[in-house]
């Protein structure tokens, strides 16, 4: 037989000895054991408990059983002097009562502090991405959130893994966020393209209170195999209220922009040009990266992303001068502009004093580079990088890339030095065209949108492409300068 209580947990059985005297004396009410003493405090622990000293038989009558006062779902009499209750969930972790009363309420047994609700084991509430995503960015920094806060000492090598399906084990940086309970994987490099990965959470991550995983926790996802990646197909430098970068996202998947950032040429003079490919040397030892108001080195905003086929913008002097000069406003904004604040987000600092006051394009000449850095890795990836105007030729400072031979230490935990692949030599670079568009024009990138004779493997590319070595010329057809400008639309 079974019967049903009131919501709780916990399975209970009582052993009840009828110690009934011939002479009808009273008896002692006794909860004389319980077995096990503890389970999770989110209840269903089934739990044996004997007594004595209660005349009803559990059989035929069987009884009430509460812990910590909150009655067991289920009770299921073993024997006339036993029965087994579910614990119900319990309010917080701590030794609590158990009582048993009979079935007409008169007999009540309480045994003090004898059942202990343990902290319940942390869960991972959410894996990013999805288990089982196909056409995964490669840029994609996977991660597991948690139901409640955890140690963030737990969170140690190995802790998290990334294996590929056939690069093996991929090296990564473990991140733990309090502010989102949530774990990151960081990819050193981006990650392959076209494999499965398979994500692992280990037991061995604690919450604060101590309680581990129950269990790994495992995910798998697959990669793109498109090597296609976020274009720069805008640049709008004449006049300099008109000034704007557009990003457009050629591929089918939508992609976080989380990690990227944009920037023009920055200098602060010897010993070397403080470019954006410095940004984790820097950042580790604190030294700046700008050197005149003019530059900046600027990240998109928290949980932004770019669908598939949209174009975006983002407006250098503010987006009330953006939608003064083009009529619609910008995706983003480097801050506002007007005398009210809007609702157009604004970009941010990689750190304090990457974005300069002023930011603007030189007209004569000057570099913008879409970038991908996770924050730790020695190095930075290009994405995507146009010159023009005297870019290369600049006889003071070319503002024109090229990393070969450039080692760094960025702010992960070892101090060992990354090289940058070899670069197009800058002699061999090119420009879209040697001078400034008129206003209201832009330098754009033609349909069909593609990186004409870009050098496709050995580069410091996200998908290891060398970036530096697009032909940007116009005369190569990929692009122009005496169009009017398009931007968040298609161009010509």
């Amino acid at each position: 037989m079974v019967w049903s209580r009131v919501s709780l947990a916990g399975l209970l059985v009582l052993t009840m000895m009828a110690a009934c005297s011939k002479s009808g004396s009273a008896r002692r009410l006794t909860i004389t054991s319980l077995t096990p003493t503890e389970g999770p405090v989110t209840g269903g622990t089934a739990v044996q408990v004997d007594t004595s000293g209660f005349q009803d038989d559990f059989l035929t009558a069987p009884p009430f059983v509460t812990f910590d006062g909150m009655a067991a779902v289920v009770v299921t009499p073993i024997s006339p002097s036993q029965v087994m209750a579910i614990t119900p969930p319990g309010t917080t972790p701590g030794l609590v009562d158990v009582q048993l009363s009979s079935t007409d309420l008169v007999q009540t047994a309480i045994r003090r502090g004898s059942f202990l609700y343990l902290p319940s084991p942390p869960m991972v509430i959410r894996t990013d991405p999805a288990p089982a995503s196909s056409d995964v960015p490669v840029t994609v920094i996977p991660s597991a959130t948690f139901d409640r806060d955890m140690d963030p000492l737990s969170f140690v090598a190995g802790s998290l893994t990334l294996d590929g399906s056939i690069s093996g084990p991929l090296p990564i940086f473990v991140e733990y966020r309090a502010t989102t309970r949530s774990a990151r994987a960081v990819p050193i490099d981006p990650l392959p393209l076209g494999e499965q990965i398979t994500a692992t959470v280990s037991d061995t991550v604690t919450a604060l209170q101590g309680m581990a995983l129950s269990a790994p926790v495992t995910w798998s996802f697959e990669t793109t195999v498109d090597p296609a990646h976020i274009l720069i197909t805008e640049v709008a430098v004449t006049d300099s209220a008109q000034e704007f970068i557009e990003i457009h996202n050629p591929t089918s998947s939508e992609i976080p922009l989380d990690g990227y950032g944009l920037a023009d040429s920055t200098w602060i003079g010897p010993p070397r040009i403080t470019q954006y490919y410095l940004i984790p040397e820097l950042v580790k030892t604190g030294l700046p990266l700008i050197g005149t108001a003019d530059d900046f080195a600027m990240g998109f905003p928290s949980g932004a992303s770019i669908a598939p086929g949209e174009y975006q913008t983002v407006a250098l002097a503010g987006s009330a001068n953006f939608d003064s000069a083009w009529g619609v406003p910008p995706t983003y904004e480097i801050s506002d502009d007007g005398a009210i604040p809007d609702v157009v987000l604004d970009m941010v600092e990689i750190f304090p004093g990457s974005i300069g006051t002023t930011r603007r394009l030189t007209n004569s000449g000057e570099l913008v580079v879409l970038f991908f850095w996770n924050g730790f890795s020695d190095l930075v990836f290009d994405v995507d990088y146009v010159i023009w105007g005297d870019a290369i030729t600049d006889p003071g400072t070319p503002e024109a890339v090229d990393k070969t031979g450039i080692s760094l230490d960025g702010p992960d935990s070892d101090s060992l030095t990354t090289y940058y692949l070899p670069d197009t030599p800058l002699g061999n670079q090119e420009v879209v065209t040697s001078s400034a568009h008129s206003p209201g024009m832009s330098y754009q990138r033609l349909a069909p949108l593609g990186e004409l004779a870009e050098t496709a493997i050995g580069g410091n590319g996200i998908t290891g492409n060398d970036e530096t070595s697009e032909g940007l010329a116009v005369s190569n057809g990929g692009w122009t300068w005496t169009q009017p400008a398009t931007p968040n639309l298609p161009g010509p």
